[in-house]
C-alpha cells in the first residue's frame, strides 16, 4: 500500500483485525502495524506467537526483525509501558510534560492540553485542574503560568492502572456543576 493514501491506516488495520481473526483482543492486540503478543505463562506465549507468525504468513505479510522485540515482560505501546502488572504511563512522555515550556499563545496551549489530555485517566482529577486552561481557550491571554502549576506536579505521581475482572467491575456516578463523570472500578 502506497505511503500517504488517505485511508491508508484504517485499510491496513481492517486486514490486520482480518488477518488475525478471531486472535484479536484474546491472543494478540493489533493497532495498525504494531502486535503484542500476550499470554499467562511462557509456554503459552510461545503457542501464540506460532499462530500469529503462521497467520502472518498465510496473509503474505512480512515483519521487520529489527522492530520486533520477542519474549518481553514489558512494552512501550501507545505511549503507556504494559506489563503483567497493569498499564502505565511512559516516563520519557511524562518527562516531556513536565519539562513543557509556559504557553504563550492559543495554539500552544491546545497543543499542551492535547498532548496531558492522553494521560487523563492516570491523574486524579485532572477535569477541575485543567478546566481554567480550557475556558482560555476562549481567548488566551499571555502569561497565565498559575493555571499550570498544579499538573505537572500531578505528573511526577501518578498511578498504575491495573488490568480489570470483568466479575467484580463496578459503575458509580457523581454529577457535579463544573463537570460530570462515571467510574468503572474493579473491586
Amino acid at each position: 500500500m502506497p505511503q500517504g493514501v488517505t485511508n491508508a491506516p484504517s485499510t491496513f488495520q481492517r486486514l490486520m483485525e482480518k488477518c488475525m481473526g478471531e486472535l484479536n483482543l484474546k491472543e494478540v492486540l493489533v493497532f495498525i502495524d504494531d502486535l503484542i503478543v500476550f499470554a499467562p505463562t511462557l509456554e503459552e506465549h510461545e503457542e501464540r506467537l506460532m499462530k500469529v507468525l503462521n497467520r502472518l504468513k498465510e496473509y503474505g505479510l512480512k515483519l521487520s526483525v529489527e522492530k520486533c522485540m520477542f519474549f518481553q515482560t514489558s512494552v512501550k505501546y501507545l505511549g503507556h509501558v504494559v506489563s503483567q502488572e497493569g498499564v502505565q504511563t511512559d516516563p520519557d512522555k511524562i518527562k516531556t510534560l513536565t519539562t513543557w515550556p509556559v504557553p504563550t499563545n492559543l495554539k500552544e496551549l491546545r497543543s499542551f492540553l492535547g498532548f496531558s489530555g492522553y494521560y487523563r485517566r492516570f491523574i486524579e482529577g485532572y477535569s477541575a485542574i485543567t478546566k481554567p486552561l480550557h475556558d482560555l481557550t476562549a481567548g488566551y491571554p499571555p502569561a497565565q503560568k498559575s493555571h499550570l502549576s498544579p499538573l505537572p506536579s500531578r505528573l511526577s505521581h501518578l498511578r498504575s492502572l491495573l488490568h480489570s475482572k470483568p466479575a467484580s467491575l463496578k459503575s458509580l456516578m457523581d454529577p457535579r456543576q463544573t463537570s460530570l463523570w462515571r467510574i468503572v472500578v474493579n473491586q
